[in-house]
């Protein structure tokens, strides 16, 4: 496959979870910010667990490293807790 071609194919799959991710923090958002039943909270808990999916799809990736959906995936899964620490 020409480079062209291969850059071209990356920025499309980029872009793709680009949108995801901007559809699952828009999500998680408005249920935030709108919803505020019991019924509200089960779809903001819903939506934050999409989001962090998504997050977690770009990451393994490599894309969209730079969103902050994906910094803060990138340091819950890379950072030590108590239980890894050496002694």
């Amino acid at each position: 496959m020409p480079e062209n071609q291969t850059i071209t194919v990356n920025s499309l799959l980029e872009d793709e979870h680009r949108r995801h991710l901007e559809d699952a923090a828009v999500d998680a958002m408005m249920a935030f910010v709108f919803k505020s039943d019991e019924d509200g909270a089960k779809q903001l808990v819903k939506a934050r667990a999409r989001l962090k999916d998504v997050a977690r799809q770009c990451l393994n990736a490599g894309l969209c490293l730079e969103e902050l959906p994906v910094r803060l995936v990138a340091r819950e899964r890379y950072s030590l807790t108590p239980h890894h620490a050496v002694n």
